[in-house]
């Protein structure tokens, strides 16, 4: 009797904290910074109605075997697979679980930081696939200069997906942007500038099906929690220009 308690036991606690990642689009972009040349390409796997996390494909390098790396901005936890290069990337048996970590990516004072930001958006004209919008991003609502100005081609879409595009562009948390109102559509193109320095935006959406589940007795973890350390934005911005002026 107690043997098979001990047995439903084990296959409750499975099932209640399995964690299941889904995802519903892939985004390909490419950001150049016009003044130096730099690069930032990504592909990057969604859910449209989950922010807090997003799965990255390192196909840069050449190897036929390429890292698929999950970031669960809410749990604290980076997860890694393994997937061969020419393998379709929306089928789960396709991956292999290798390792998670402890990546502290967000903290209260980022949130905090990143919620008090306030984004305007006019209307150029309309486009045959959609908008093209001014947007502009300042640091409070009370800001009378605005940190980062952008011409966007907004294209009709099934879902919103600007926060996403945003979070690409310029590292601000999707579960911390909000935009006014409600567009069904995503940022196709465009043209930015910060602190004098140029650059442009371009990205492709498609629609995707994809579920990863990591059961608690498969997640290898590190045997010490690292101490998490405050994140200050002024800093990490002050440093993502740096790196953009010595590229």
């Amino acid at each position: 009797m107690k043997k098979n308690f001990y047995f439903l036991f084990l296959m409750i606690s499975s099932f209640c904290f399995s964690q299941t990642y889904h995802f519903d689009h892939l985004i390909k972009y490419l950001s150049v910074n016009k003044t130096t040349g730099f690069q930032d390409y990504g592909i990057i796997l969604i859910n449209s109605k989950d922010p807090t996390y997003e799965g990255k494909l390192n196909a840069f390098t050449k190897n036929d075997i390429i890292d698929f790396t999950i970031s669960d901005k809410k749990r604290d936890l980076a997860h890694t697979y393994l997937i061969a290069r020419k393998a379709p990337p929306n089928l789960a048996s396709n991956y292999k679980y290798k390792n998670s970590g402890y990546s502290y990516f967000s903290t209260e004072k980022r949130a905090k930081d990143e919620k008090g930001n306030h984004f305007e958006e006019t209307l150029l004209e309309k486009t045959e696939t959609g908008k093209k919008m001014l947007l502009k991003k300042f640091r409070t609502s009370k800001s009378n200069k605005p940190e980062i100005v952008l011409t966007a081609d907004y294209a009709d879409f099934d879902v919103d997906l600007r926060a996403f595009n945003f979070n690409h562009l310029f590292s601000v948390d999707a579960s911390n942007v909000t935009l006014q109102g409600s567009e069904k559509s995503y940022i196709k193109h465009a043209e930015w500038e910060i602190n004098k320095v140029s650059g442009a935006y371009d990205a492709e959406v498609f629609k995707f099906d994809l579920n990863l589940t990591i059961k608690p007795g498969e997640m290898k973890l590190p045997k010490e929690k690292p101490e998490r350390k405050e994140f200050n934005l002024e800093d990490m911005k002050k440093e993502v220009l740096e790196q953009r002026a010595r590229n």
